[in-house]
């Protein structure tokens, strides 16, 4: 220890950290690499986790109002099927003791600005998820209604409109309205799309002359236009803008209540506050030849411990409640009175947990149900006629949804839950980083224990002579190695200076121990 630290004394700190680095070398590689390889899983898991910046390209907005009132495209035609359910199972003598009690709440719908012309004609519309029309009441068109009797469009006033005179006929449910095609720019926030393909109504039927609204843009996908082959708004608005946007998608960015609440309708970018942990991506499931309403594959749907598999799920923000197929319907209702027989409380409802793309989305009794007193008001509503779900208001208030319209498979963005199990793959990369990091230097010590060679090997025959030499060993063994080390070319791990050869001399005899 004396001669160590006179050395210490006697070199200056730049000797002695190059000449630790020098009889060191694998430790300090392998405590290189080590750090290496955690900076590098450490940057791996930063870029996994924070959220991405936004993509280069114009968005573009528009102003839309939620207005909670019977939707003009579908009335109250979801309360009527519900009644047919009750009835029919009530018939078939397989119905419930009591009817659950589910809220007779009309269905929302968007409302929002645009215009149509140059120069520009407005008009009130309703943003429509599930047809892909865009119609307005043209000049002296019958019982259209409306909210201003003047708002009708006029083609002769346009320097950019175009008329085919093609007839057509299209129906929503209960109304229904008839014109013909034309062509002309439409001005939707601050977009023009010229060349939009939009029907010219001259006649309508109820509900729509007392709705409130003067059209409807469609925002739904290729196979729900008519007639078949028309471009869509959105095929427009991507023919125009495709190019400059930084993304084609769409979203409703509207305050969740019950309420008139203002909003916008975002198109060309994430709206990235509203999933702050990525999106989860899922395709839209292909009707026949083609994509007609956004619809989703569920991996699974739970309603308590009863689970479905084979579901597929139509995404309405527009709907306020959840739409079950008539056997999905049946077991909830039947788990709901089980349930409400000994609590009221909607914290004891049944959970639906509805897994897509690999996430588990869960709705619990409160996410879908109004608290009353002595009873829970469920917003569930059951359709005899349906085959799919639809996940209406209550499931896009607590997961928002965003549509993808610019892929060759259509596609619906939910938020990414980030449970632990999505990151089991980034914790055993980083457990797997720091094992072989603490495996190699380990390994690098080891191998400096043992004179600088892998175990099994002899150290360098120079280094014997010396650690012979220190031991006072026979005059013949050292002179034998001493031969045997002529035919082997020294290397920088043999040499042995003249500090380690005086401290060998000096201590050598008093210990067995390698020195540093």
């Amino acid at each position: 220890a004396s001669k160590f630290w006179e050395m210490e004394r006697a070199e200056g700190f730049g000797q002695r950290l190059a000449d630790a680095v020098r009889r060191n070398r694998s430790p300090f590689l392998a405590g290189a690499i080590a750090a290496l390889l955690t900076v590098a899983a450490a940057a791996l898991a930063l870029s996994l986790a924070a959220p991405r910046p936004r993509e280069p390209g114009i968005v573009l907005s528009v102003p839309v109002l939620r207005r909670p009132q019977a939707h003009p495209l579908g009335s109250n035609q979801r309360l009527a099927a519900h009644a047919r359910f009750w009835k029919q199972y009530w018939r078939q003598g397989g119905g419930f003791p009591t009817e659950v009690l589910v809220a007779e709440r009309a269905d929302a719908h968007y409302l929002g600005p645009i215009s149509i012309g140059r120069p520009p004609q407005s008009f009130l519309v309703v943003f429509d998820l599930g047809s892909s029309n865009l119609w307005v009441p043209g000049h002296g068109c019958r019982a259209c209604g409306g909210p201003r009797q003047d708002r009708h469009f006029d083609g002769r006033a346009s320097d950019s409109y175009k008329t085919s005179g093609v007839g057509v006929k299209l129906s929503y449910g209960p109304g229904m309205c008839a014109g013909y095609l034309s062509r002309d720019t439409l001005h939707l926030g601050n977009a023009s799309v010229h060349d939009t393909i939009f029907m010219e109504a001259h006649a309508t039927s109820a509900p729509f002359p007392a709705s409130g609204m003067d059209g409807v843009l469609g925002l739904g996908l290729p196979r729900a236009v008519r007639p078949q082959g028309l471009e869509t708004p959105l095929g427009a608005l991507a023919r125009v803008y495709g190019g400059r946007l930084a993304q084609k998608v769409f979203s409703f960015q509207v305050p969740r209540s019950d309420e008139e609440s203002v909003g916008q309708m975002l198109i060309g970018a994430v709206p990235r506050k509203s999933y702050p942990r990525g999106v989860n991506w899922v395709d839209v499931v292909r009707d026949g030849s083609g994509f007609g309403p956004w619809a989703v594959q569920f991996d699974k749907a739970a309603i308590d411990s009863a689970v479905m598999i084979g579901r597929v799920g139509i995404m309405d923000s527009s709907a306020s409640c959840l739409v079950l197929p008539p056997a999905d319907a049946r077991t909830f209702f039947r788990l709901s009175q089980e349930a409400s027989a000994t609590d009221s409380r909607c914290s004891a409802q049944p959970r639906i947990v509805i897994t897509i793309g690999g996430q588990a989305y869960q709705l619990t009794g409160e996410d879908y149900g109004v608290q009353r007193l002595g009873a829970c008001e469920l917003c569930v509503h059951a359709d005899p006629d349906a085959a799919m779900w639809i996940l209406g208001d209550v499931f896009h208030r607590k997961f928002p949804a965003v549509y993808d319209f610019g892929s060759a498979t259509p596609r619906v963005g939910l938020p990414a839950l980030g449970s632990w199990r999505q990151r089991l793959p980034l914790l055993a990369a980083l457990v797997a980083t720091a094992l072989a990091a603490m495996a190699l230097a380990s390994w690098a010590c080891t191998v400096r224990r043992r004179g600088g060679r892998p175990s099994g090997l002899q150290r360098p025959p120079a280094l014997r002579v010396a650690f012979a030499a220190a031991r006072g060993g026979a005059a013949e063994g050292t002179e034998a190695t001493t031969a045997e080390s002529r035919e082997v070319p020294l290397t920088p791990r043999s040499v042995v200076t003249d500090v380690e050869e005086a401290a060998l001399s000096a201590h050598g005899s008093q210990s067995e121990a390698p020195l540093f």
